[in-house]
Order: structure tokens, then C-alpha cells, then sequence
């Protein structure tokens, strides 16, 4: 039984795992831990055949076989541990290392080790073109070690035009999922930004709204838009528009990053926010938000609880950003 180590977004664990057992049907969930999901598959399959069913993932950032894990205290405990590893691939190599966590050594550190223990097994190293990356994933006390098949997938090729304020396509495509959108969904964003949740909502292939009322935002939608090759329909309109455009909860789910600035005051976002939950109540099934600070979460949860919507929270923590999901029901 192959297994491999799949990184997401951490905190959306479940909302990534439903999605790899929809595309590896058979597979079987082992284990789960902050931002990453690893998979059991019954039978060895080729690289190409894995590399296919990859292409459907845009919620995973990468992947990688795995040979073992284990906790350890030290980096002299890694190197043990690896010592005991039948490194049995042809070709050249490298290392590669991913750590997360307080520990008294660095990524490179574990590569300079890991590295030297494989290479004098009789392994060449070749650090510009290896045949072979071991990877190893370090987490607060746990080491995972493998063989890499693919990286950086979160970084979408169509975002050339990037938002400070929004988010990676790895959280946009795993939120919207989390808000049901499926194929032939409605969905709006009426803070689109630089387009990125409406432009993976277009992937999944939704009918998309993306309104914003900044002119440069428009267009940095539309670039991104016509690089990720997908159909928008992108209009520079403001909040109070909604329920003019759209009947009755027409829409599926309105997914947006809402819009905030320190410069506001706080009478002034949520005069901001009240808008957009008026607007989702006439025009959505379903209004997620994704908020970059506790101000935003204390407005929407006044406002959900005067308009009586039941909603779920998330937490979602990329790099040094940490987002929380509110995820309210709207009863047609």
C-alpha cells in the first residue's frame, strides 16, 4: 500500500480530504495533521497516472510519497532515524526541507545532514537537476521524510496582478468548496480584489459575479482573468447593486474577502458589512467571509446574530496570516 503526504491549507484539513476522496476513489485517509493529509492508495500507481489526478487538486500546495515518520528531540535524531532508511531510487539526488515549528537548527541544516547520510551510501548529488528530491517535512516534533512529486502548486501562474488584501488559490478554491459551489453554482464576490476567488470559482465551473467598486481592481481581475483563461462576468458596481442584478436568492453563495482598511472607522465598516449581509439575505443561499482580524469577526457575528443566521467558523492559517471563515446558512 503507497502512501502520500498531501499539504494544504491548515485548518481546512477536512474540506481538502473530502476532495482527495473524491478524486483517489478507493483511497483511504490514514492520518491527518495541521495542513497536511496523508492518503493510503491499495495498489502502486505510475508517476504520470498520479500526476493526472493532481491536475484535479487546486486545494493541495504539494505532494510527496512517504517513506516513514517519527517524533524526534534533535537533529541527531533525524539523522538515526534516516540512517534506517533503504534508499533504493536510481539517479541523482537533493534535499529539500520544510520546517515548521521552534527548533535549534535550520532547514538547511537537516539538508546538509540528510544529504550527507544519503550521499555516502554511494548516492551523487546533484542540487540544480536532481533525479530525486527527498523531501523531509518537519512539524513541531514530527518528522515525515519522502520523495517528492510535485510543489507550489498554491501559486497560480494567472495571478500577475496580486491584491495585498487577498488570499492564495490554495484558500480561495478550498473555501469555496467549504461553501458547497459546485459546477453550474451561481456565485458572487462583490470584493473580488484581484479576482482570485471568483477566477477559481470560474474553475470549478460556476457561472461568477465579480463586482468591485475600485476601478484598479476591475482590471486587475480582468488581466488575471485572461490568463487563467476563464469567463467572468467582472463589473465595477457597488453593494446596494445586488439585489437590483440578482432576484431572489438567485445566487448559489456569495464568497468574498471583505473589504477593510484601518483608515475606516468602525461605524464605517459596519455600515459596510450590514450592506453585504442585507444584500446575501434577498439575493444568496449561502454568504461566506473570509476576515483577516478579530474587528471584522466581532462585526459579523453582531450583525448574523440581529438577522438571526446560523453560521459555522473556521480558522485558516497561511504563512504568518491567520483568516477566519464565517460561513452563514440563508434559509430561501
Amino acid at each position: 500500500m503507497q502512501k502520500f503526504v498531501f499539504v494544504t491549507v491548515n485548518g481546512l484539513e477536512d474540506v481538502a480530504a473530502q476532495e482527495l476522496k473524491e478524486v483517489f476513489e478507493g483511497a483511504v485517509i490514514t492520518k491527518k495533521l495541521p495542513g497536511r493529509v496523508i492518503l493510503s492508495l491499495n495498489k502502486k500507481y505510475s508517476k504520470k497516472w498520479l500526476g493526472k489526478k493532481i491536475k484535479n487538486l487546486c486545494g493541495i500546495d504539494t505532494v510527496y510519497s512517504l517513506l516513514t515518520i517519527f517524533k524526534f528531540k534533535t537533529l541527531d535524531d533525524i539523522a538515526e532515524n534516516t540512517k534506517k532508511i533503504k534508499f533504493g531510487f536510481k539517479g541523482t539526488f537533493a534535499v529539500h526541507c520544510k520546517r515548521e515549528g521552534s527548533h535549534d537548527f535550520k532547514a538547511n541544516d537537516a539538508e546538509a545532514r540528510i544529504g550527507e547520510i544519503i550521499f555516502e551510501t554511494g548516492k551523487k548529488v546533484d542540487l540544480k537537476n536532481p533525479d530525486n528530491v527527498v523531501y523531509v517535512d518537519i512539524l513541531d516534533d514530527l518528522c515525515l521524510i519522502g520523495f517528492l512529486i510535485v510543489a507550489n502548486l498554491c501559486k497560480r501562474e494567472y495571478r500577475v496582478r496580486i491584491n495585498s488584501r487577498s488570499i492564495t488559490g490554495c484558500l480561495a478554491h478550498l473555501v469555496l468548496k467549504l461553501a458547497g459551489v459546485k459546477k453550474n453554482s451561481k456565485v458572487l464576490d462583490p470584493f473580488c480584489k484581484d479576482g482570485v476567488i471568483a477566477i477559481e470559482a470560474s474553475l470549478l465551473k460556476c457561472k461568477v459575479y465579480a463586482f468591485d467598486a475600485d476601478a484598479g481592481n476591475i482590471k486587475a481581475t480582468k488581466i488575471n482573468a485572461q490568463l487563467a483563461k476563464t469567463k467572468l462576468n467582472v463589473s465595477s458596481c457597488p453593494l446596494d447593486w445586488i439585489e437590483t442584478k440578482f432576484k431572489k436568492h438567485e445566487l448559489d453563495a456569495i464568497v468574498t474577502v471583505p473589504h477593510y482598511s484601518k483608515f475606516l472607522k468602525h461605524e464605517e465598516l459596519k455600515k459596510m458589512y450590514k450592506e453585504l449581509v442585507s444584500q446575501a439575505i434577498h439575493a444568496s443561499k449561502r454568504l461566506v467571509v473570509v476576515c483577516i482580524n478579530e474587528q471584522q469577526v466581532d462585526i459579523f457575528n453582531e450583525l448574523a446574530k440581529g438577522a438571526k443566521l446560523k453560521f459555522e467558523k473556521h480558522s485558516a492559517f497561511v504563512g504568518e496570516m491567520i483568516y477566519t471563515i464565517l460561513d452563514y446558512s440563508i434559509n430561501p
